[in-house]
């Protein structure tokens, strides 16, 4: 997306760095991915953007406009109407009040709906920025631990237990624990990205080919 002003971007995330198998072949899968099954596409867009496309596009909020639109449009020609007209129409007094009523219930929906709109945009969006620094952070946190991890592995098959100054494989365990925390760490910062993103395509009114 292009930056408006000084309005953050939300770019599309660098790819997870993978981690090489062990011996035994595990590694990352990449089916467990979602950025790899979801992969984002489209145009990078500010917030500002984001906002504008939803208060276009969103039917709920396009609906109570046009709906408010016939009530002024009501309401004005009633208002055209001299004061001769009510000796024709004795209840003209009674309908205009009636449908100035109706403009002002129609405007507040409206305005109250775009607030809605702008709200949830905004809140989608920041949390899609948030999460994608989270995934970030994650990826290279992982992709040092996996490095440390593959090192310490290595440590222990070529080098004796002499020489290893109190290295051992319970040490390894626990980085490869700090390992596996990380990756759900990861994978979670990306599946919360995937939902923020899903949800702001939603008040946008848009696909994945689109946003």
């Amino acid at each position: 997306y292009s930056s408006v002003n000084s309005q953050n971007p939300l770019p599309a995330p660098a790819p997870l760095p993978r981690q090489p198998a062990d011996k035994n072949g595990a590694g990352d899968d990449k089916s467990a991915d979602p950025a790899d099954r979801y992969p984002e596409t489209g145009p990078e867009l500010s917030l500002g953007e984001c906002i504008t496309v939803a208060l276009e596009r969103q039917p709920s909020l396009r609906a109570v406009k046009e709906s408010t639109a016939a009530t002024e449009i009501g309401y004005k020609a009633l208002t055209n109407f001299g004061t001769a007209s009510t000796l024709i129409s004795p209840d003209l007094e009674i309908r205009k009040q009636q449908a100035k009523r109706g403009l002002m219930a129609t405007s507040a929906e409206y305005q109250k709906l775009h607030n809605e709109v702008v709200h949830d945009a905004t809140r989608l969006y920041y949390t899609a920025v948030y999460a994608k620094q989270q995934a970030q952070l994650a990826d290279r946190v992982v992709a040092r631990l996996g490095l440390l991890v593959e090192i310490g592995r290595e440590t222990l098959r070529s080098t004796p237990a002499k020489e290893l100054e109190g290295f051992n494989l319970l040490k390894l365990q626990m980085m490869e624990n700090g390992l596996f925390e990380a990756r759900k760490l990861q994978l979670s910062a990306r599946v919360g990205r995937q939902k923020a993103l899903s949800g702001l395509r939603e008040v946008m009114a848009v696909d994945d080919r689109t946003l």
